[in-house]
Formats: C-alpha cells, sequence, structure tokens
C-alpha cells in the first residue's frame, strides 16, 4: 500500500462532507468535531504549514480576527484541523477587505459567527499592506476544473 492509499484512507475514516478540493489540498468537515474542517494536503504540506504559521503568528494580534483559527497540525504537514467556516451569498461578503487578503476566490473566505474571515490564507502577502487600511474587495469565482485564478488589483484603497 502507497502512502497517499494510507493518507486517503485515514481522511476517509475522519472526513464527513467534503466542502471544496484547490490545486494542493482537499478540505472536509472534522467527523470528530463539526465545528472543525481538516484540510489534506498529502502532495504540498506547504500550505498548511503557511496556514498553521501564519495562525501561530497573528493570534495574540489585532489582525487575528481576519483569520480562521487553526487548531492542530500533523507533524508532517499533510492533516490541518482549522475551525470551519460558514459560506454565504456573494451578496453579504464585504466591499473592503485587508490588504494583505492576496488569493481573493469567494471559497477562501467565510464567516464564523458575524466575523469575516479568510479561512486558506497560506497564499498571504505578510508583508503586503499590515498597516491598518482596507483596500476594495474583488472576490472572484474559482473554477478548480479548469485551474485558472483570476489575479486582482490589490492596490491599497
Amino acid at each position: 500500500m502507497t502512502q497517499e492509499l494510507y493518507y486517503e484512507d485515514l481522511y476517509s475514516m475522519i472526513a464527513g462532507e467534503k466542502l471544496g478540493v484547490g490545486i494542493y489540498r482537499k478540505v472536509g468537515v472534522y467527523i470528530p468535531d463539526l465545528t472543525l474542517v481538516i484540510k489534506v494536503s498529502e502532495d504540498e504540506p506547504i500550505a498548511n504549514f503557511l496556514d498553521y504559521r501564519i495562525w501561530e503568528e497573528l493570534k495574540d494580534t489585532a489582525y487575528a480576527k481576519w483569520v480562521t483559527p487553526c487548531v492542530q497540525i500533523s507533524k508532517c504537514g499533510v492533516f490541518l484541523l482549522q475551525k470551519r467556516v460558514e459560506h454565504r451569498a456573494k451578496s453579504d461578503y464585504p466591499k473592503m477587505i485587508p490588504p494583505f487578503f492576496m488569493d481573493t476566490k469567494y471559497k477562501n473566505y467565510g464567516w464564523i459567527g458575524n466575523q469575516f474571515v479568510g479561512c486558506d490564507y497560506s497564499g498571504f502577502s505578510i508583508t503586503n499592506g499590515f498597516n491598518g487600511r482596507m483596500k476594495k474587495a474583488a472576490l472572484v469565482p474559482f473554477d478548480v476544473r479548469h485551474a485558472r485564478t483570476i489575479l486582482l488589483d490589490d492596490a491599497a484603497v
């Protein structure tokens, strides 16, 4: 049995409803705690490591309110547990977002309670705009079938 099959076997035991699939990882509801998601990144765990590290660095700052809390990461980075967000209608998304939100696909954002948060922030640019200003929220859909990403104008407003 290959390592990928072990990961898939474990994932099938602990992940419920599939919430998303991206280029580097897949996300499902974490069955033992439905308030969490499990992100699996078999080939490129760097995305999980980046999410976790960014959370660890921001969790005690004023910026923590903008990012979904990470709960735990496996030693190899393949598995990441993160708080589950609620996705809402596109019309509910804010008009202005922090400038460090770089990968602005709708699915990368959601709500925990009434707070709008990024839930896939491994694409953050830490050096791009931790200055308190907001930028125009030009959120776009993402079509993973064609693996296309639309780049946005991220100039601060």
